[in-house]
């Protein structure tokens, strides 16, 4: 299944743009704030079903000209001709497949994306939620199993710091919302562990060859200590922690234990990515957890992600670059925005499908 197709209507500064992405690699070039993450945005919001920015909300989506934007994209593969679209007003995004309304959720069962942008480099050496929800991402796109017990474990969360907050440290309210919490957050314990043992041969293998055999370590730092399969060891560790912790929780009125505690280590020789590693082993880590997300999706749902790369060139050196491009040459569709198209060898270029993002727009139509 791959992009035939994709149009934005009043979407941000894309008034009316329509492209044909190859099959394969795809580069959108031109200047900043021409409109090219803009795109990248919009087929993340039709293959993932959310736009990856923190502030989209429907009213900042809405161009200038009218009271609604629209993005639409047919899909292509087994066979089927699949039409997308999600309308956007300042309350409300509507998802519609081939002519019926449906959840987002419903989007990435289609087909997903994998999303590598100049933000997801903070994931690395910045605090440990990042990481979190680096992993749960990849976890929600893959099973709605995931989905629906990180839903009930943020409710959970949600419910019993209300609670606290309120000084409601104890009766039969506050105990339902902490077996809810425990109920869930072991679930989800179990689910992320074995997440991350999924992922490690993937992001292993990308890295070697990013990095020119250089090895790291990615593994699992559960908010309790503990390392089981377990899910009544883990129950019980829980219960466990948050009674040894009760008074610091009356004091600081929030859940202090669970898996919003969680973190993921990346270490190389032993030594902490996020403190000890390199610019260039930092960047490494992230884009060798991208391309093991894109090979987990192939394995899982017996095809490629649709791949995309969002102003990311400048954050890494020419071999990383070349390297990039030789694991993403596997029949991937990739799609790839630059301000600065001597970033591409003459040869990737002429792989390439190479469209402007200026000449896209003044057209306002189809670039095949």
């Amino acid at each position: 299944m791959i992009i035939q197709s994709v149009s934005y209507a009043n979407f941000r500064n894309l008034r009316k743009v329509e492209f044909e992405p190859s099959e394969s690699f795809t580069i959108i070039h031109g200047p900043n704030a021409a409109g090219k993450t803009n795109c990248v945005e919009g087929i993340s919001l039709l293959t993932n079903g959310a736009s990856f920015r923190h502030l989209a909300g429907g009213s900042d989506m809405i161009g200038p000209d009218g009271e609604a934007a629209r993005v639409r994209q047919r899909l292509v593969g087994e066979k089927r001709l699949i039409d997308e679209e999600c309308v956007i007003a300042p309350s409300k995004k509507t998802f519609v497949i081939n002519g019926k309304n449906r959840r987002a959720s419903e989007c990435p069962k289609i087909l997903p994306s994998v999303l590598f942008n100049p933000d997801d480099l903070l994931v690395v050496k910045g605090p440990a939620s990042g990481r979190r929800d680096l992993v749960d991402a990849i976890g929600v796109q893959l099973s709605d199993a995931y989905r629906k017990v990180l839903r009930d474990y943020t409710r959970a969360v949600t419910q019993r710091n209300s609670l606290l907050k309120g000084e409601v440290f104890d009766g039969d309210v506050f105990e339902s919302w902490t077996n809810a919490l425990v109920a869930a957050g072991s679930t989800l314990y179990l689910y992320r562990q074995a997440l991350v043992r999924r992922l490690v041969p993937y992001v292993d293998d990308a890295y070697r060859q990013l990095s020119h055999d250089e090895s790291i370590v990615v593994e699992y730092r559960p908010f309790c200590g503990v390392l089981t399969d377990d899910r009544q060891r883990v129950v019980e560790a829980f219960h466990d922690i948050l009674r040894e912790r009760r008074q610091e929780e009356v004091a600081r009125r929030t859940t202090v234990a669970g898996p919003h505690h969680d973190d993921i280590a990346m270490t190389i020789d032993g030594r902490a990515v996020r403190n000890f590693g390199s610019q260039g082993q930092q960047r490494t880590t992230i884009l060798a957890i991208k391309m093991a997300n894109a090979a987990l999706v192939k394995d899982m749902l017996g095809y490629y992600p649709v791949f995309l790369l969002d102003d990311v060139m400048s954050e890494l050196d020419n071999d990383r670059r070349r390297a990039l491009f030789s694991l993403i040459d596997t029949g991937m569709q990739t799609i790839v925005t630059t301000a600065n198209l001597d970033y591409f060898t003459q040869g990737e270029r002429d792989r390439a499908k190479v469209l402007s993002i200026v000449d896209l727009k003044a057209r306002g139509g189809s670039a095949s």
